[in-house]
């Protein structure tokens, strides 16, 4: 794979704790060794641990997060995923980052937030599990990796790679629109 330009800046807005440690890690780490920059944000800076036990701060609190300060925004699942189902500020950050192109990746129970924030109605995609009434409006998919439009889902863990290579490859397919 190429490496992404230098410039690209990708979100990955995980819970204030119980995220799944690979579904961070993976992604993170192929983004920066093909030259991404990485923002890891959360409801707190304070650090949180991961459901395998990595340790985590993030340097942006989720409230301040602006979808067009970065070129992709990820959330990453895990069992505290279900914490930002109804969160407002993730809600709000998934509706900008559809609303202003960006490419948005979802993996394991996170994709339950994309489809709270109305933003994953009609179209297809795959998850852990559908959790929320709104999943309802989704076309779901049972495949690992699933993208629609600039939208990636991917259904857990052992996804994790190709979940990050689908974004990856997204961001090199075309620039992001200003």
């Amino acid at each position: 794979m190429q490496r992404l330009p230098m410039n690209k800046i990708i979100a990955l807005v995980i819970a204030p704790g119980e995220f799944r440690d690979e579904e961070y890690i993976e992604p993170k780490t192929l983004f920066e060794q093909h030259g991404a920059r990485t923002v890891t944000i959360s409801t707190t800076l304070e650090p949180v641990t991961g459901m395998l036990g990595a340790t985590v701060q993030a340097t942006l609190l989720l409230k301040d997060a602006q979808a067009d300060n970065f070129d992709a925004v990820v959330f990453v699942g895990g069992m505290g995923a279900r914490r930002l189902y109804h969160e407002p500020e993730a809600l709000r950050l998934a509706r900008q980052a559809v609303a202003h192109n960006k490419v948005v990746g979802a993996i394991c129970l996170a994709p339950n937030i994309l489809a709270q924030a109305g933003v994953l109605k009609n179209r297809r995609a795959t998850a852990w599990a559908f959790e929320v009434p709104a999943a309802e409006a989704v076309n779901q998919v049972g495949e690992s990796v699933v993208r629609d439009g600039r939208i990636i889902t991917a259904n857990g863990p052992q996804a994790a790679t190709p979940f990050a290579q689908a974004i990856a490859e997204l961001l090199l397919a075309a620039p992001t629109p200003q």
